[in-house]
């Protein structure tokens, strides 16, 4: 990534927050703030002016709150990874983000050293959803019952997979990190690592988290 910063959108109500996370963001030489934003609007239309990499997203705003601006900006933007900061743990909240599209959920106390973590995890195709939060929003999704016509991913992309991407991206589903699909498999990490990178590729999401978002929503 030499030469090539990790673009930044801040999007939060409190310009204290914004300045706090600004800074923080200053003390790693990979990332750059490009912009910010007050509200739902100011960011869907920030994230066209600035084309972040990744957006931090609080999820309530005045207007359209986070998770319709992040549902948006996906439809829009699908390649650009968001991450929710917020202060709400229920299971509901992480639920409706995660089918928004976001990669990664994080709560308002996170340390500094996990921002910073964030933002490059979710750059690099990552997600920052424990295996067992993940396994759980995953269940609730499948709960709902079948996706909207509106909803449903182009005909044939998991067909798209290889054999092997398909076992990868039934342990993804599963809740497990490269290491562990590595140790279940009898593969190497880094052979995960480009496995992963080729479903994400073939299924047109941003992250792993999406990739098992969309595994779900067509029955995988």
């Amino acid at each position: 990534m030499a030469n090539k910063k990790i673009r930044i959108l801040i999007v939060d109500d409190h310009e204290l927050v914004r300045e706090g996370l600004k800074a923080l963001f200053s003390t790693d030489e990979e990332l750059e703030v490009v912009g910010e934003a007050g509200n739902g609007e100011e960011a869907i239309e920030m994230v066209r002016r600035c084309r972040p990499n990744v957006v931090l997203m609080d999820m309530r705003l005045p207007g359209i709150n986070g998770v319709e601006a992040v549902r948006l900006i996906k439809e829009e933007h699908p390649a650009v990874s968001v991450v929710m900061l917020t202060a709400y743990q229920d299971e509901s909240s992480i639920t409706s983000a995660v089918e928004a599209g976001v990669a990664g959920y994080l709560f308002k106390d996170a340390s500094a050293e996990l921002l910073c973590h964030a933002v490059h995890a979710v750059y690099e195709g990552g997600n920052l959803l424990g295996g067992n939060l993940l396994r759980e929003t995953l269940t609730s999704l499948r709960a709902g019952g079948r996706p909207r016509r509106s909803d449903l991913p182009p005909a044939g992309s998991i067909h798209n997979l290889t054999p092997r991407e398909r076992e990868v991206l039934k342990l993804i589903v599963g809740g497990m990190a490269n290491k562990e699909i590595a140790s279940e498999l009898f593969i190497a990490e880094d052979t995960v690592k480009k496995h992963v990178q080729g479903i994400i590729s073939k299924l047109g999401v941003s992250d792993r988290t999406q990739a098992a978002v969309k595994a779900v929503r067509e029955g995988f």
